[in-house]
């Protein structure tokens, strides 16, 4: 009898351990946006469903770029990679989606680098007006070896940083005069956004730097609260802050810097075969963005002329004063990689000829 007990409880003991392996053998295939791919991440027959968002509108270049992104990755991954975009902050404002994409609750992002400072602290080099003073200028270097080095702080902060990007140069407009040299910004009162590098760079020339929230601007310029404002064409028009105001120049100051990124894990949890198309698809939604981004800003300066302000365009001389005032304060931001900051210098030197 004690025999046949065992031998019934051994059965018993086995089909139990079949039924939990059964039960625990579920779908694996599909992501669920946690952080990183569920189910063995070699296996390129498994599904993956990516959100990217990013603050800008609908009819932002981002938006279209976006688009065509998703499209190209599902179809050069026989649909097993998917990419919802989510435009207009449906996901977060900045501060929120990079938390979001660090945290791995949405897999990608693209953010201004202005907004990043309290993530990656060494991301505050491109903050220092006029590090970068032409398109040519910031697509080369940011694009090559020196920007890569930049982005190794990026991807040590739970990132895998895609590619960059940009979103308009920040330039200069008022009520007070037209500016054509940086000695015309005294005494302006001018909205900025906090930026410790732009705050100590107008204080130097004389102008009286003014923080405040993009809400509050167009009133403040509307009644004097402010003379002036540091938004690019782009913004200039789309927040129709040229009713506003009288004089524009492209002094170029700072450029836009944007970055495309994934959460970390996630990104290595792909297989490797996704995360080529992935990479090239961004690429190419860079190169797609900074086209339609340029065409779009030089229609946008012809508006804010038409409109009825006084528009300067500056000549390259008038405009190697601006960058020579604005290094002036590079010395007084501290803890940055002053290594990277001198070769970065160096190279837009030799680029600007």
């Amino acid at each position: 009898m004690k025999k046949i007990t065992r031998i019934l409880s051994f059965f018993l003991a086995l089909l139990l351990g079949m039924s939990c392996l059964t039960a625990c053998g579920g779908n694996t295939q599909d992501t669920q946006g946690s952080g990183a791919p569920s189910g063995n991440p070699a296996d390129s027959g498994a599904s993956y469903n990516i959100k990217i968002g990013f603050m800008s509108p609908n009819t932002h270049p981002w938006t279209t770029a976006a688009n065509e992104f998703a499209e190209k990755v599902k179809q050069r991954t026989d649909g097993k990679v998917t990419v919802e975009v989510f435009p207009a902050s449906t996901l977060g404002n900045g501060a929120e989606l990079l938390e979001s994409t660090q945290n791995g609750s949405v897999e990608m992002c693209i953010v201004a680098t202005m907004q990043m400072s309290a993530v990656v602290p060494q991301i505050q080099m491109l903050d220092l007006p006029y590090l970068l003073p032409t398109t040519e200028i910031a697509e080369t270097i940011l694009d090559g070896e020196l920007g890569d080095r930049l982005l190794e702080y990026v991807d040590a902060a739970g990132y895998k940083a895609l590619c960059w990007t940009d979103n308009d140069y920040r330039c200069f407009s008022n009520n007070i005069r037209p500016l054509l040299a940086p000695a015309d910004l005294k005494g302006i009162k001018m909205r900025i956004p906090e930026t410790p590098a732009l705050v100590a760079w107008l204080e130097s020339v004389g102008a009286v730097p003014t923080i405040m929230s993009a809400t509050e601007l167009y009133t403040s310029l509307q009644t004097g609260v402010v003379d002036g404002q540091d938004n690019g064409a782009m913004l200039t028009i789309s927040d129709n802050y040229y009713e506003t105001l009288k004089y524009f120049t492209n002094t170029n100051h700072l450029y836009g810097a944007s970055l495309v990124l994934m959460n970390g894990a996630y990104w290595d949890a792909l297989p490797e075969e996704y995360q080529t198309v992935i990479q090239e698809e961004c690429c190419n939604m860079r190169d797609s963005a900074r086209a339609l981004i340029a065409g779009q800003v030089d229609d946008f300066i012809r508006q804010i002329e038409e409109s009825g302000v006084e528009v300067t365009m500056l000549t390259d001389e008038q405009l190697f004063a601006w960058v020579e005032s604005g290094r002036s304060i590079y010395g007084q931001v501290s803890g940055l990689d002053e290594a990277l900051l001198a070769d970065i210098t160096a190279k837009a030197d030799e680029l600007m000829g």
